[in-house]
């Protein structure tokens, strides 16, 4: 994957090429690809996304804690908040169309939610305000691999500039099929076709990457309310079980 910065405007169809060239150590070309289309796009008044986490805490978890947090394991669970950052009034007057939200996990991180249950109850919609389908038909749970919540499909699924959580668990692998540094991302896709399946994808309006989190870690968002001997002590201790392990 390569991240790049995209213009306001999208280039002319005819312009939105890429050439990839394929060299070895000695600058070499070896290969090359030229004339490939670019994905289409709109310009949606969004920032990044904010991506937060916390590991949720059983007998396993408090004896590893770091301060008075839990990290997250082996095995075990993982709450994820995500919030979309709108900056303006998404109305019938918007030259783009929201169906849906598709949040795709890194590999081998699953979501393991009883679907037959009602999903509202492992799956939060904190603000209200967004206008989420009714009843249980609201989130996709068919993939454990990604989430996806579905718009209130009537003459009236708008809703006002803010941020906008969603909130869920996922479940850990095992510590050798974790995610590698290449794997870890999480992709957030804002999608006009419910049939959106992957990031950049069939419906797939934008994406947006963010870095994943380590086994072991802290969430930097809860990195200040930690005193100094507690990450002290923390760090100490994983230093310590990873030359153990």
């Amino acid at each position: 994957m390569v991240m790049a910065n995209v213009p306001d405007e999208p280039p002319p169809e005819d312009a939105n090429t890429f050439a990839i060239l394929v060299a070895d150590e000695n600058e070499k070309a070896i290969d090359a690809a030229y004339g490939l289309p670019g994905n289409k796009y709109k310009k949606i008044p969004m920032e990044n996304p904010i991506f937060e986490w916390e590991a949720l805490c059983d007998d396993e978890t408090r004896m590893n804690m770091v301060g008075d947090i839990c990290p997250p394991l082996p095995y075990n669970h993982v709450r994820i908040r995500v919030a979309l950052k709108f900056l303006s009034d998404y109305t019938a007057k918007s030259d783009y169309r929201i169906k849906a939200l598709l949040i795709t996990f890194p590999v081998n991180i699953t979501q393991d939610i009883w679907s037959a249950a009602s999903p509202a109850y492992e799956v939060k919609n904190i603000n209200k305000t967004f206008p989420a389908a009714s009843g249980d038909q609201w989130v996709d749970l068919s993939d454990d691999t990604r989430i996806k919540i579905l718009v209130r499909d009537d003459d009236d699924p708008f809703f006002p500039r803010g941020d906008y959580p969603f909130e869920f668990p996922v479940a850990l692998p095992a510590a050798e099929n974790y995610p590698k540094e290449f794997d870890n991302i999480w992709q957030i896709s804002v999608c006009d076709s419910t049939l959106c399946m992957e990031p950049g994808g069939y419906g797939t309006l934008v994406t947006f990457v963010v870095d994943g989190f380590q086994l072991y870690g802290v969430p930097k968002n809860l990195l200040n309310s930690l005193a100094p001997s507690a990450l002290l002590g923390g760090f100490a201790f994983l230093t310590i079980f990873g030359i153990l392990v």
